[in-house]
């Protein structure tokens, strides 16, 4: 199981990880944008994750 944690890093701007299990960081910090294209990338990152 993936734990995804995201933080609101500004009013523009967020950032997100992930943790597995043993609490080790499967996916480094990385931040995107409060807008549609942010999000969808988000999406993207994510599902490739599920894939992995």
């Amino acid at each position: 199981m993936l734990y995804i944690g995201i933080d609101v890093a500004t009013k523009n701007k967020y950032a997100v990880t992930a943790l597995n299990d043993q609490g080790e960081m499967f996916l480094k910090p990385l931040t995107f944008s409060n807008t549609r294209s942010g999000f969808e990338f988000l999406d993207k990152t994510l599902r490739q994750l599920k894939q992995d």
